[in-house]
């Protein structure tokens, strides 16, 4: 890529070339992210309250790299860790409105009162 200049095409698979630095926290966001994700996924299971913060942390931490960083460009490895944490986040919702309909049928299934009482 030595000698293009901004905005010309890759030969190999036509993506425009891009000159902005990789974004400094992208990695470390991207592994919270779906580190929060797959602990949400496990704390449903076993205590679905805390699966709640683990959602909400996940989902600011993906974020945190989606809103308007204009200035750096998110890497390759970090963009694909971030298409499985959205997909895991879509896959937590379906979990959790499948335990809820559990609950219709078997009632007492996530009674989280009776975890804490």
């Amino acid at each position: 890529m030595a000698g293009r200049e901004e905005g010309d095409l890759c030969p190999e698979c036509g993506t425009p070339f891009d000159r902005r630095p990789d974004h400094p926290k992208a990695t470390f966001l991207a592994k919270r992210g779906l580190t929060y994700i797959i602990s949400a996924m496990v704390c449903l299971l076993l205590l679905p309250p805390i699966a709640f913060v683990f959602l909400f942390l996940s989902i600011r931490a993906q974020g945190r790299l989606r809103a308007g960083h204009t200035d750096y460009r998110i890497p390759f490895r970090v963009a694909q860790r971030l298409r499985l944490t959205r997909a895991l986040t879509y896959a937590w919702f379906a979990e959790f409105a499948i335990f809820l309909w559990i609950d219709e049928l078997w009632p007492g299934f996530m009674d989280w009162v009776g975890y804490f009482a």
